[in-house]
């Protein structure tokens, strides 16, 4: 019996990084919900609030590249079931972010998603993430 979404078993040859039901990809697939805003430099915030919405902290577009990128490679495997080996990404750490609004550990247990990280980009599509 087979059910759907289920292929069988892998080709020897084929990698084994790729989970069951994926696709590799050599391109970046873009998903969007809208038009992108453009938000000058000059414009931009990233704020770091806690569930009661005050400010923990904040920074310019200046002063957040000044906190310092790290550069690592990864595989991606998207929800969407598409995946992209060794991807290059270049980006600010949580780690690095919560060290330079002065945050040992979070407030609130690990359990809880307690912590929004907004960007003007974020507001302007009226939509926030919680990490």
């Amino acid at each position: 019996m087979i059910t759907r979404g289920f292929q069988g078993r892998r080709a020897r040859s084929e990698s084994t990084r790729l989970p069951p039901g994926q696709y590799e990809t050599g391109d970046f697939p873009v998903l969007s919900a809208g038009p992108t805003p453009h938000t000058r430099p000059e414009e931009w915030t990233f704020a770091l609030e806690a569930e009661d919405g005050s400010k923990i902290a904040s920074w310019t577009w200046d002063e957040f590249r000044a906190l310092g990128p790290t550069e690592i490679t990864v595989d991606i495997h998207c929800v969407t079931r598409w995946s992209m080996f060794a991807t290059d990404w270049r980006g600010i750490t949580v780690e690095r972010i919560f060290t330079a609004a002065g945050l040992a550990e979070p407030r609130c247990p690990p359990s809880e998603a307690c912590w929004r990280p907004h960007d003007r980009t974020g507001r302007a599509s009226g939509f926030s993430s919680r990490l």
